[in-house]
């Protein structure tokens, strides 16, 4: 039964959005070798667990032991302390890193359906506006520009420029879609990257992105100054990252949300 059970689950999760496109397994870059406890998110992490996790439900059910849970309440939006990492880019950049609080304010809220918030706000970057984030992100999906630049003299991977510490790889391409959950052009893209953790997290396991995300509402959302990824199964965001670009007399200011789960109201609460 539990194997009839493991390739109907494997039936169902094996979605367009994945038919075509998986982990590429590069670890190129950077001068940081991934930790030996580092976690790795991609694309495949997602269907292991949503096959574990519909075999275990279909086996309670069967055996009637299945116990319906609610959510917990909604909470408010608070702001998070994180602990600044003090990062300087390596040369010949040398640039001091932003730090939260200082550089950055941090809030954290879980909704109705039990999605996990998390909000970042830069400060004002001057000089920056939302039409130069736009232009900047668009020219290299549509592959007007190469990915490597030169800055300063100096010829650098475009990605690095975003973080020289954390970003490894991205790059997009055309995918399948499902064209009854998504709309919108089928562009995806690969984001590679590898986190550090502060000083004081000695025990707490190392993280790393290395997958393909479904770049939600492409043109709608280019045109309104905002970037939406969204790792989804079966047509439903599991994980959503929100990139806002707005402009103030100060600057541009960066609003990026990440949702871990699926949202009460989806990404876009206003609409």
């Amino acid at each position: 039964m539990r194997a009839l059970l493991f390739t109907v689950a494997a039936l169902l999760l094996a979605s367009p959005a994945f038919a075509t496109l998986g982990d590429n397994g590069m670890t190129t870059y950077t001068g940081r070798a991934r930790e030996s406890d580092t976690l790795v998110f991609g694309n495949q992490v997602l269907i292991d667990s949503a096959v574990e996790a519909t075999l275990d439900l279909s086996q309670a059910m069967l055996t009637g032991t299945y116990q319906a849970t609610q959510n917990d309440p909604p909470t408010e939006k608070q702001e998070v302390e994180v602990e600044c990492l003090n990062s300087v880019a390596p040369e010949p950049l040398n640039w001091p890193m932003w730090c939260p609080g200082k550089d950055a304010k941090v809030l954290s809220w879980n909704d109705k359906s039990g999605a996990i918030h998390r909000q970042i706000t830069l400060r004002p970057q001057k000089n920056m506006t939302s039409t130069m984030a736009i232009w900047f992100i668009s020219s290299h999906v549509l592959g007007l520009m190469p990915p490597v630049v030169e800055f300063q003299g100096n010829h650098y991977y475009y990605y690095h420029l975003w973080h020289p510490l954390d970003h490894i790889e991205s790059t997009w391409k055309i995918g399948p879609v499902n064209p009854l959950t998504q709309h919108g052009l089928p562009l995806y893209s690969l984001i590679h990257e590898r986190y550090r953790n502060p000083a004081s997290w000695t025990y707490s396991r190392h993280y790393e992105t290395n997958g393909w995300f479904y770049v939600a509402d492409s043109i709608m959302n280019l045109l309104k100054n905002r970037f939406v990824i969204t790792m989804p199964l079966l047509g439903i965001p599991t994980w959503t990252m929100i990139i806002e670009f707005n402009d103030t007399p100060e600057g541009m200011v960066v609003d990026i949300e990440v949702i871990a789960g699926i949202p009460a109201k989806g990404y876009d609460e206003r609409n």
